[in-house]
C-alpha cells in the first residue's frame, strides 16, 4: 500500500484521517509538533507517542519533503533555491535579508497559466499546483538550510525568516485549497506563528479567490495591477479579460467595510514608455483615489526573449512624485538578487509546459 504523504496536513484534515486509530487532539498536536517545530520526520523517533501508534503511522505514513538541487547566493545576500518537486518539475523560491528581517518568497504553481507578457514564468507555460506539502516544504528546508549556512559561516547575514510572501512562480488563488492548508500551518500559533501582518499574498486579481481569501484566511493582499486602465492592462496581463479593473474596485468598493485597506498593496511595474507617462500617473491616482492602498512602484528586470526595458530611475522618481503630491502612499521596490535572475518576474524554475 502506497503511504500517505501528510506534510502538508492541517490539524482538523490530519486528525480526520487519524480518526480510524481513535487519535485524540493531542495526539495530532503531537505529531505536527514533532514534524513542524522540531524538524523530526521518522514516527519512530516521536517518543513521547505510543509504541503501538507510532508503528502504525510508520507503515500507513510518511512525510515527504521537496529537494533543493540548487542554491545560488547573490553579492547582496539574497538566496535562490531550485527544488526538485517531482519528476522534470522543479520550481524556485528566494530569501531576502534586510537588516534585523528576512522574507521568504514562495511559489504556488508550476509555472503560470496567465501568461502576464512582461513574466519569465508565465512565458514558459504551466504544469500543475504546488500541493500544500510542497508549499509549506519550501519553508521547511529553508529554515534548515538557512541555519546550516550560518552556523557553518558561509552567510554572515540574519537568517530569520520574519516575513512569508506568496509572489513567486503561480497565481496563489488559483491554488487556493492548497494555499488555505499552508495558511492554516504557518499562522499555528504553536507550529509557525506567522501573524496575518506578516503573510502577504500576490494575485492578478482572481475575485473568487479574492473573497474566499478575507472569509477565510485573514491576511495581507498586494494586488498585481500594473496599469491603470482596462486596455492597456488587458494587453499586459490576459487575465483583464476576465477580471477587469471595473469589477475588481467594485469588488474593493463592497469590501470597504469588512477588508482592512492597510493591508492591501498595490503593485505596479514601471515598463519604459509603456504605462510610465505622466497620464498614467493621473489615471493612477483617480483610480486609487477613494481607499488607502500602498502602492510599490517596481523596476523591469530585464528577461530574455521579452522585450520590455524598465523606465529610466528619474522617470520612476517622477511618476513617485505625482503619486505622492496627490495623497497616495507610494515606495519604490529596490531590486535585489538581480545578479541571480531572483528578482521580481525573473522566476521560472524548469518543467514540461502542459498548457500547449
Amino acid at each position: 500500500m502506497k503511504k500517505i504523504n501528510i506534510f502538508g496536513f492541517e490539524k482538523l484534515k490530519l486528525k480526520n484521517l487519524l480518526s480510524f486509530f481513535i487519535i485524540d487532539n493531542v495526539c495530532v498536536n503531537q505529531i505536527m509538533f514533532w514534524i513542524h517545530k522540531n524538524g523530526v520526520n521518522n514516527f519512530k523517533l516521536m517518543s513521547n507517542i505510543s509504541k503501538i501508534i507510532r508503528y502504525k503511522l510508520f507503515n500507513l505514513l510518511i512525510v515527504k519533503l521537496p529537494i533543493i538541487e540548487k542554491e545560488e547566493i547573490s553579492f547582496d545576500g539574497t538566496i535562490k533555491w531550485l527544488f526538485k518537486v517531482s519528476k522534470d518539475n522543479y520550481i524556485e523560491c528566494v530569501y531576502m535579508s534586510k537588516k534585523e528581517k528576512g522574507t521568504l518568497c514562495l511559489s504556488s504553481q508550476v509555472g503560470c497559466s496567465l501568461n502576464c507578457s512582461f513574466c519569465n514564468t508565465g512565458m514558459h507555460g504551466f504544469n500543475r499546483n504546488l500541493y500544500s506539502s510542497e508549499i509549506i516544504g519550501q519553508l521547511y528546508v529553508v529554515k534548515k538550510r538557512l541555519k546550516f549556512l550560518f552556523v557553518n559561516c558561509l552567510i554572515f547575514f540574519n537568517s530569520k525568516i520574519n516575513n512569508i510572501v506568496i509572489m513567486g512562480m503561480g497565481e496563489p488563488l488559483l491554488n487556493f485549497n492548497n494555499l488555505s492548508s499552508f495558511l492554516l500551518i504557518i499562522r499555528d500559533h504553536s507550529l509557525y506563528n506567522f501573524s496575518k501582518k506578516h503573510i502577504i499574498v500576490s494575485t492578478a486579481g482572481i475575485i473568487p479567490g479574492m473573497h474566499d481569501l478575507y472569509i477565510y484566511n485573514d491576511v495581507s493582499l498586494a494586488f498585481s495591477l500594473h496599469a491603470p486602465d482596462n486596455i492597456l492592462r488587458s494587453k499586459l496581463m490576459p487575465i483583464n479579460n476576465k477580471y477587469n479593473l471595473n469589477n475588481l474596485f467594485k469588488f474593493f468598493s463592497f469590501y470597504k467595510n469588512v477588508l482592512n485597506f492597510e493591508r492591501i498593496t498595490i503593485e505596479y511595474i514601471m515598463l519604459n514608455n509603456v504605462n510610465d507617462y505622466n497620464y498614467h500617473a493621473y489615471k493612477l491616482v483617480k483610480l486609487l483615489s477613494d481607499c488607502i492602498y500602498k502602492i510599490n512602484l517596481i523596476q523591469f528586470n530585464s528577461i530574455e526573449k521579452i522585450n520590455y526595458k524598465s523606465s529610466f530611475i528619474e522617470k520612476i522618481y517622477f511618476f513617485q512624485n505625482i503619486l505622492k503630491k496627490n495623497g497616495l502612499l507610494v515606495t519604490i521596490r529596490k531590486i535585489k538578487g538581480l545578479d541571480i535572475n531572483a528578482s521580481c518576474g525573473q522566476l521560472f524554475g524548469k518543467f514540461i509546459n502542459k498548457k500547449k
